[in-house]
């Protein structure tokens, strides 16, 4: 099933850096997907102790948040 996440401002805002599991991805990924055994991997989305590919624009953003520079709120896709 394909699932839009919506990384909002309040998701970055709330996003803890280097966080996997309270990282603005992971927040948007618990929102949407309604559960909270999210964790959020350099290359993979871990929901419920499956594993997911992430697309190449959510690992760059991971990327720029985790090393403090700005970033915008965005949306995606991803298959679970």
């Amino acid at each position: 099933m394909k699932y839009k996440i919506e990384v909002t401002e309040e998701d970055i805002k709330n996003g803890i850096r280097n966080d996997t599991c309270s990282c603005p991805i992971a927040l948007a990924c618990k929102k949407a997907l309604k559960t909270n055994e999210i964790d959020v991997g350099e290359t993979k989305l871990y929901v419920q102790n499956c594993r997911y590919n992430i697309p190449k624009k959510v690992q760059n953003f991971i990327s720029c948040f985790d090393t403090g520079k700005k970033v915008k709120p965005f949306s995606f896709y991803v298959n679970i």
